[in-house]
């Protein structure tokens, strides 16, 4: 069972001592239990939206099902607290962006208006399903500079490659790195985090990830020879 379930089960039963028990004590222990486990429900649901999230399809219909269900229950919850506190003389409100998260995530995939309705009726804040845009739990992995960068130094070494040519070993080793950069900016950028490299020497051990990693395969793995070059004086030798 997953930890929110277990937490839910528990609010559940704290929810049915207070059925049984109406005092202010049960009021506020469920009212206390019921805010940090809404809480901790917003921020799991954060995490999966992070850009280095990588879920499957199997994967997010388990995380709106998941919300589905504290929907279905946060209105449960909303009906009690409001009947109990009306009981007890008490103020009782929800905030204004409870679950607004999760309600965005859940607007990306699902039809809201049964539950736009359902939470209006028990003046649960319905902030997230307002919003626009629905927000996605699987973000584009792309990085759009890093492939921007990488193509200006790709493009930028080959003109030097045909124009200028390779006259000395500065120049070649400057037009090797910058087609080895442009290259790995553009592959990092297209799959990011996609190849991790670890190379152990020794006693040392070098890791590397994402663009630097690419780099390092390009420029050292399988190198090609570099050309002979010739000084000045041997130049004009060759030519007479």
């Amino acid at each position: 069972m997953k930890e929110y379930e277990i937490k839910l089960n528990e609010l559940n039963s704290e929810m049915l001592k207070l059925s049984n028990n109406i005092s202010e004590t049960t009021y506020y222990n469920v009212l206390s239990k019921g805010s940090s486990f809404f809480t901790e429900f917003e921020n799991y649901v954060c995490t999966n939206t992070q850009i280095d999230k990588d879920l499957s399809k199997v994967e997010i219909e388990d995380i709106l099902n998941s919300i589905e269900n504290v929907f279905d229950f946060s209105i449960k919850y909303a009906e009690m607290l409001s009947l109990v506190s009306s009981k007890l003389n008490l103020s009782f409100k929800i905030p204004t962006n409870f679950l607004k998260t999760s309600q965005t995530i859940y607007k990306k995939y699902r039809n809201v208006s049964k539950y736009i309705d359902s939470f209006s009726k028990n003046n649960i804040s319905i902030s997230g399903f307002k919003q626009k845009k629905g927000l996605p739990l699987q973000t584009d992995k792309r990085d759009y500079l890093s492939i921007i960068i990488g193509l200006i130094l790709l493009v930028t070494s080959i003109i030097l490659i045909y124009t200028i040519g390779e006259k000395s070993g500065m120049q070649y080793l400057t037009e090797r790195s910058l087609l080895s950069i442009g290259i790995a900016l553009i592959l990092s950028g297209i799959g990011k985090g996609f190849i991790n490299l670890k190379i152990k020497k020794n006693r040392f051990a070098i890791t590397a990830t994402g663009a630097i990693a690419i780099f390092i395969i390009l420029y050292f793995a399988n190198p090609p020879s570099p050309p002979e070059f010739r000084t000045q004086s041997e130049q004009i030798q060759f030519s007479k």
